[in-house]
């Protein structure tokens, strides 16, 4: 059976397009979690700042603005890294905050607040430091990847335990604190 070039070449743009909005449905749908957060949870609950609905809803467009700027700068300065790779790295930022403070909280009665908050700063912070020193961002940076201090590529392995014994140490620190509070 022969098949001709124009019959086989039809569903690439269906699939592109299908793709295409996948990617564009995930991005919104990030700006809108980040902006929200930004204004109701940031600004208005952390911040204590006592904003209006309308006010919340100005600050929630100008934080996803800035999310789509900040998304579009790094899309410019990583150009042509391996995306399954960069795609481990947010999967690696993101254990990193999230993963001990869930598991914890779900298993664990002595965790705090402060344990909690520790760990997502901790997380955060250790998984994109290590990053930023890793062998790939010093080639990125147009240094030998030998003279990165971290040797490793992905952080999460240092990480995520680090997050886990800042939760824990923290939560110790300050269980009766908050139980007095």
């Amino acid at each position: 059976m022969v098949v001709s070039s124009a019959t086989s070449s039809k569903p690439i743009p269906f699939i592109s397009a299908i793709a295409f909005a996948t990617v564009l449905g995930t991005v919104s749908g990030l700006i809108c979690a980040a902006s929200g957060a930004v204004a109701h949870d940031l600004m208005d609950r952390y911040a204590g700042m006592n904003m209006s609905e309308r006010t919340k809803v100005r600050a929630g467009k100008v934080a996803a603005i800035a999310v789509g700027i900040i998304a579009i700068v790094l899309g410019i300065l990583f150009k042509g890294m391996n995306v399954s790779f960069l795609v481990g790295w947010a999967f690696a930022v993101a254990a990193s905050a999230n993963l001990p403070a869930i598991v914890m909280l779900l298993f664990w009665k002595r965790t705090t607040a402060r344990g909690i908050m520790a760990s997502i700063l901790v997380g955060v912070f250790s998984a994109v430091g290590l990053i930023l020193l890793s062998p790939d961002m010093y080639v990125k940076y147009g240094l030998p990847p030998g003279d990165a201090p971290c040797q490793l590529n992905q952080p999460g392995i240092i990480s995520i335990p680090l997050s886990f014994l800042t939760l824990v140490v923290v939560s110790l620190l300050t269980r009766k604190k908050e139980a007095g509070a």
